[in-house]
């Protein structure tokens, strides 16, 4: 009995040595994408296409609730954006890569822990990625060329999506209700005798 405390005591300290040693929050993620319109809406080359990103935040500005804009580079009163990317067509775009990087851009809007803004307008490759400003829902456009200077023939034009909130907390809820419910039903069928 003794020997099996000491091992409970010892795991747990174990546990609070690793995860108590730093009090910095991990970084949030959240995913976005971009679906392409289709052809007879503007949708270019890209059309009926999908591609996904990710991009994150500073934990610490998440610890109770998630809202506010999230700039690269922030003034000293404003939460960073960590990271930001998404590969289009094999064309990858990051963080750094924003022509207002330095500036406080790239930056991106979260209201109640959901993303709902990308300031983003980034080159690379020769291509052009402009979400400037878009908000969830709205139109954001993908081209060859220089900003504003798209090369006749490559504009493509998708809507800035997110997934729908996780189904996985609801499957977790489930599952606890289910183990409880065989844990009761266990329970009600054992003999009256052996309940403790």
């Amino acid at each position: 009995m003794m020997k099996s405390l000491c091992v409970r005591v010892a795991a747990v300290g174990l546990l609070a040595a690793v995860f108590g040693g730093s009090a910095q929050a991990a970084p949030v993620f959240f995913n976005w994408y971009l679906d392409f319109q289709p052809a007879n809406q503007g949708g270019g080359p890209l059309s009926g296409r999908e591609f996904r990103g990710t991009l994150s935040v500073d934990g610490d500005a998440c610890a109770t609730s998630c809202n506010g804009v999230f700039r690269a580079m922030p003034p000293a009163n404003t939460a960073p954006l960590l990271s930001l990317d998404i590969t289009v067509n094999g064309i990858p775009f990051t963080l750094t890569q924003d022509t207002g990087f330095g500036a406080g851009f790239p930056d991106v809007t979260i209201i109640n822990g959901r993303l709902t803004q990308v300031d983003y307008q980034g080159v690379s490759g020769g291509f052009v990625l402009d979400t400037s400003a878009a908000n969830v829902g709205e139109l954001v456009a993908f081209y060859q060329g220089t900003v504003g200077n798209p090369v006749p023939g490559t504009l493509s034009i998708a809507r800035l999506a997110v997934p729908e909130p996780s189904t996985i907390p609801l499957l977790g809820a489930a599952l606890i209700a289910v183990l409880l419910l065989a844990r009761r039903n266990r329970s009600s069928e054992s003999p009256a005798g052996l309940l403790s």
